[in-house]
């Protein structure tokens, strides 16, 4: 009776070795919790990267069969009738060449729009649907370049139009990318009013540094393929003044409007991407 129990306690765990035992487990989940958090922001980066890639062949098709033009990165309230421009707008025009549900765009109604999640950045699942979020700017996690368009035609009435033969650096000129949206608004609620979120187009200004620790942004480019790209970065001040936070490094210099300097030389030594492609 003895012996059977001492063979009972010799079976029993001591608290030494339990703490050993939660010990290594404490150090194993530490190890792989970096590694686990490293895998998934890659998987991350890697799903916008295709997004991005499964948009520029939306663009290849529609500009091929538009007599080699550009759909429109905002909508023009100068494009009539209204639903002309509704269709123009990038988001609704490319649906016919990846989407299977298209639907019939009429008026400029947010109902009217594909929220298909190969238009987004995946921060998207974190900021819900663009029509229940922050004045509908959800889905804005993906913008078309502003000057595949002209930001002066909503004020002039002069709607432009980008064709491809005049877009001489293709490979360099940045055609849509990795954009601050609702997920600015949210994090910084401070800036929900410096119309960064509401835009479907913009420019280096726009661009939502997400990947690689919050290091780079993704692009896609007017030759169709995306790549990941790290700038420099710089503090950005709220109009409000209220405050600052890591943005794309801006590449133009002064405040007027954004002209590229037309030769290589006159260009600042981080211009490694086009943005207004468009010589004054």
């Amino acid at each position: 009776m003895l012996n059977s129990s001492i063979r009972r306690i010799r079976r029993a765990f001591t608290l030494v070795e339990l703490l050993v035992v939660i010990g290594i487990i404490a150090l194993l989940i530490a190890i792989l919790l970096p590694a686990l958090s490293a895998a998934r922001n890659q998987a991350t980066k890697v799903q916008c990267l295709s997004n991005l890639r499964q948009m520029g062949m939306g663009f290849m098709m529609y500009v091929g069969n538009n007599k080699q033009t550009y759909p429109q990165p905002h909508t023009d309230s100068h494009i009539l009738p209204a639903n002309a421009a509704n269709e123009a707008l990038w988001f609704n025009a490319l649906d016919p060449y990846l989407a299977k549900n298209e639907k019939n765009f009429t008026n400029t109604s947010a109902s009217n729009r594909n929220y298909n999640l190969y238009k987004q950045d995946p921060v998207y699942f974190s900021l819900g649907e663009d029509t229940a979020l922050n004045g509908g700017n959800g889905s804005r996690t993906f913008k078309m370049n502003t000057y595949f368009g002209d930001p002066t035609s909503l004020s002039t009435g002069t709607p432009y139009w980008t064709r491809a033969g005049k877009v001489h650096e293709a490979s360099r000129t940045v055609l849509m990318f990795d954009a601050i949206s609702a997920d600015c608004a949210k994090v910084l609620p401070i800036l929900a009013n410096d119309s960064f979120a509401p835009a479907f187009d913009g420019d280096e200004q726009y661009v939502g540094i997400r990947h690689s620790r919050n290091k780079s942004a993704n692009v896609l480019f007017a030759d169709g393929h995306a790549s990941e790209i790290q700038q420099p970065i710089t503090l950005y001040t709220s109009s409000s003044g209220k405050s600052s936070f890591f943005t794309w490094y801006y590449e133009y210099q002064g405040s007027t409007a954004a002209l590229r300097a037309a030769t290589t030389a006159a260009r600042e030594p981080n211009e490694s991407l086009i943005w207004n492609f468009r010589r004054s």
